[in-house]
């Protein structure tokens, strides 16, 4: 069962800064979901999958800068 935002965002907003959770996303264009609460409070990022790799989903000015993993987990540990 997919955890809509709202719901992560209750259960991050009560965890320590750094606590994350990798989500199905709710975009039908995205596999998954990071949620991470920061210090600004919880925040969702989608992870895009292309030509094998999964990487943050970002705007195209910063999309080269934005690194590549075979894996989520690879991903997660990155960041």
């Amino acid at each position: 069962v997919p955890l809509p935002s709202v719901e992560a965002r209750q259960h991050l907003q009560k965890m320590p800064e750094g606590t994350f959770l990798v989500r199905d996303s709710t975009h039908p264009s995205y596999l998954f979901t990071l949620s991470v609460k920061t210090t600004r409070g919880p925040t969702n990022v989608r992870i895009e999958y292309a030509d094998s790799s999964f990487r943050l989903d970002s705007n195209c000015l910063s999309r080269p800068r934005i690194l590549a993993f075979p894996d989520v987990v690879s991903l997660v540990q990155h960041y």
